[in-house]
């Protein structure tokens, strides 16, 4: 596109995509002083987002595959999060069934608990015991044939869209723009051409507006934080952002932040054809489903090991009633609404008649059902089950041409709901380091999320 810079909407960064990492980076960005501009395709933080398992947990499963440093990653945002948003991030009770056919022993269990609970540098939430045995008929009907040893252990629940619209909320009030219904369609690399340091043309679809008048789902926002929401007069120049009508406009951006999270390749096809073209990761789509079933809701979260593949799947209260996740099943395609594969449902009817066989047989648990969800997850191609493959965040600088010349692009893969403050502060490091700093405006770390 050949508009000059005077004609749009310039921003120090935009971002591209409204779930929890976009929301974050958005968040600590504006906290660090730059401007910033959000654009999300959808609603905010209604994709995967708001399909997760709702947990705010350290993953004690990820240290059967070594990741040690995930994990103390994930303990510490926890922390951080369990002060930050009390009223969204609550202390919840896990509890670990043993029996004589589990492949995790018991000993491996306490082994695992203990390293848990020493990378959370010995925080009282992270403390274990062991369930006597008088005590294990109170445990919601837990199949007791076979069982060896009972443990229990504390990390934190979530409602997991009403958090990202939190920090959306809290971007919006320190001055971020945040717009959705709108679809990223092309991004054109200017490099230094531009004086003004804008590498960046952004084209958008807006199908919406602002988000003052296409408000976040389900929260309640203050008249005062919309107003921070609108684009300032210095932005607004021959700007077309009021508009209702789907139309392609464009931002101007000294630097991008992919963070689409399945689409982020989708971002990267949309650059401009120029001679050298930014090239994406492989990567595959893997599906989560869940299942809300009409049972009353467990005391805390069950953290149990699949009879079928060994796997672990949660069994948790949620608004009363009892849900069930995850699966992972490799996807081909991304189609919205997502929808779970008859087989995922049968896998988690199966593993929950398993564990609670006296309760309901497995077409009473069908008939049961009354929701499901399903999220999908960004893991770059490997050999290998899914189960043992890497969950951390992978960061991406875009290269283009031989050379190797880095533009101020970067891309998110992956990701967990735990560890978004980290990821947000990794991503300010490299902004700053491109773009120099700015004022600081607040401290993010004093910032609460309501």
């Amino acid at each position: 596109m050949d508009a000059s810079v005077e004609d749009q909407a310039a921003f120090d960064v935009v971002i591209i995509g409204g779930g929890i990492t976009g929301v974050a980076i958005a968040q600590f960005a504006r906290a660090a002083g730059y401007s910033v501009c959000l654009l999300e395709q959808g609603e905010i933080g209604a994709q995967t987002s708001a399909n997760s398992s709702k947990l705010i947990h350290g993953g004690l499963r990820y240290l059967e595959s070594g990741q040690l440093g995930l994990v103390r990653k994930s303990l510490t945002d926890r922390h951080k999060l369990l002060k930050l948003a009390p009223n969204l991030v609550k202390p919840v009770p896990f509890t670990i069934p043993v029996y004589d056919t589990s492949q995790r022993p018991a000993w491996l269990i306490r082994l695992g608990l203990s390293l848990y609970w020493l990378l959370s540098g010995f925080s009282a939430l992270g403390r274990f015991r062991s369930i006597p045995k008088s005590q294990w008929s109170t445990l919601g009907g837990i199949k007791q044939q076979g069982l060896q040893t009972v443990f229990q252990y504390w990390d934190a629940q979530t409602h997991d869209k009403k958090l990202t619209q939190a920090v959306a909320a809290s971007a919006l009030k320190l001055g971020a723009q945040l717009m959705t219904h709108a679809k990223c369609t092309q991004l054109t690399h200017q490099g230094m051409s531009d004086p003004q340091g804008y590498h960046w043309l952004v084209d958008y679809q807006l199908q919406g507006d602002l988000l003052q008048d296409d408000q976040l789902q389900d929260a309640q926002l203050p008249d005062d934080l919309l107003q921070n929401s609108q684009l300032q007069d210095s932005q607004r120049q021959k700007s077309p952002l009021q508009r209702h009508q789907p139309q392609q406009h464009t931002l101007a951006a000294r630097m991008v932040i992919n963070a689409a999270g399945p689409w982020v390749n989708e971002v990267i096809a949309a650059q401009a054809a120029p001679k050298n073209s930014l090239t994406p990761l492989a990567i595959e789509w893997v599906q989560g489903s869940h299942l809300l079933l009409d049972i009353p809701a467990p005391e805390g979260i069950f953290y149990l090991e699949s009879h079928l593949d060994k796997r672990v799947v949660f069994v948790m209260p949620w608004e009363g009633n009892t849900l069930i996740g995850t699966t992972e099943t490799l996807q081909t395609s991304l189609k919205t609404p997502m929808e779970p594969h008859p087989d995922e449902i049968d896998y988690l009817l199966q593993i929950y008649q398993h564990y609670f066989q006296n309760r309901h047989s497995i077409e009473q648990l069908n008939g049961l059902i009354i929701g499901h969800f399903c999220g999908v997850r960004v893991l770059p191609k490997a050999q290998g089950k899914l189960f043992n493959r890497s969950r951390d965040t992978l960061i991406v600088p875009g290269s283009l041409g031989v050379d190797g010349f880095e533009p101020r692009l970067l891309s998110i893969y992956g990701g967990k709901l735990t560890t978004f403050r980290d990821t947000a502060k990794q991503v300010l490091a490299d902004i700053r380091k491109q773009l120099g700093a700015r004022t600081v405006i607040a401290d993010v770390d004093s910032l609460t999320l309501e």
